[in-house]
């Protein structure tokens, strides 16, 4: 069972970077507890703004023949929030 943990820079900002491999065959991937700030955005203002990114990706690999990537199943969640506006949000999923 494979697993490691570091804090990486990403678009996002410095974020949480998990990669594991659960099982055989299987890798899987998750970035979560984004920090984003002034220093990577600068249109952010402390506490106006609340940000959260979140991405699991697994990475499913031939069993067969050679041990190429077969299959990638992806989540990624983007949303803004205002602290002044509370009906004001931005949200977005993909898969």
């Amino acid at each position: 069972f494979l697993k490691s943990f570091k804090i990486q820079i990403t678009p996002y900002g410095l974020c949480h970077y998990h990669f594991s491999k659960p099982q055989d065959q299987i890798f899987r991937r998750q970035i979560s507890d984004c920090k984003m700030d002034g220093i990577r955005n600068f249109t952010a203002i402390d506490d106006l703004t609340r940000f959260h990114y979140q991405q699991n990706i697994e990475y499913i690999q031939n069993t067969r023949i050679r041990a190429d990537i077969i299959k990638i199943m992806a989540e990624e969640k983007l949303s803004f929030t205002s602290s002044l506006i509370q009906d004001w949000s931005l949200i977005m999923e993909t898969q």
